[in-house]
């Protein structure tokens, strides 16, 4: 993922419209946690609609991006989501876009334990999944090492009533 978050930041700019979109459900003003920072599309258009922006994301160089080139200083954490490092009651909404299904079931329970966490009450919890994908269709192999695996790094899908569930244990 890595590659991605970096040098191949470029695959994130078909996104646009659906960050755009889900900047616009958080109101102006808001205190918001973006779960995994891309290249900073999401919070570029937040900012700009006024709210005070937060990211966590596992990496490192992403992170240093968010500090300087996107202004969030110490808003901007290396971290993950089972384990955010801010108090309870912190953010007004907290966005998961495209990241839950890079995780595995353990992972997306206490992912949402912490979001819930960290939630106001009257929080939003903001966020995408690709919905009934089908995962062996993107799987390929790397040259390398031969190992298969997911092109964009899904670990599972997710359908609508599935997708209820899980949020609904959380």
């Amino acid at each position: 993922w890595d590659y991605f978050q970096n040098e191949g930041a470029d695959s994130f700019r078909g996104a646009r419209p659906r960050l755009a979109y889900l900047a616009g459900l958080v109101a102006s003003g808001a205190d918001v946690l973006d779960i995994g920072v891309g290249d900073g599309t999401f919070e570029r258009i937040a900012t700009a609609r006024g709210s005070r922006v937060h990211v966590i994301d596992p990496d490192a160089k992403a992170i240093e991006r968010a500090r300087t080139e996107l202004g969030l200083g110490d808003r901007a954490k290396v971290g993950v989501g089972t384990a955010l490092p801010w108090p309870d009651a912190s953010f007004d909404a907290v966005v998961l876009s495209e990241v839950l299904e890079h995780f595995d079931d353990a992972t997306v329970r206490g992912t949402l334990a912490e979001v819930n966490r960290v939630l106001r009450q009257g929080g939003r919890l903001i966020g995408t999944v690709p919905a009934d994908e089908r995962l062996d269709e993107q799987r390929v192999v790397c040259p390398d090492c031969g190992r298969g695996f997911h092109r964009w790094g899904h670990e599972q899908s997710f359908s609508p009533q599935r997708l209820q569930s899980v949020l609904s244990e959380a």
